[in-house]
């Protein structure tokens, strides 16, 4: 694999993974019928395990989007 796909690689994934995880929490919360509104409880409650357990993914989790708009 050359230097320039290994550079692309990784953000583009990081990127794929956020878009992945805001689509199961809106997945979850849709199952369990709850309002599109809790997202942000939620990601509230992942930014202070993130901070706690994996501190240099913050910025990862910031970035998920939950908004009532991101479905």
């Amino acid at each position: 694999m050359k230097k320039r796909e290994i550079m692309f690689k990784k953000p583009f994934e990081e990127t794929e993974n956020i878009v992945k995880a805001s689509y199961v929490i809106s997945e979850l919360i849709a199952k369990h019928s709850k309002c599109f509104g809790e997202g942000e409880f939620i990601k509230e409650h992942m930014l202070k395990l993130t901070e706690i357990t994996f501190p240099g993914k913050l910025k990862t989790v910031q970035n998920i989007s939950v908004s009532r708009n991101s479905a």
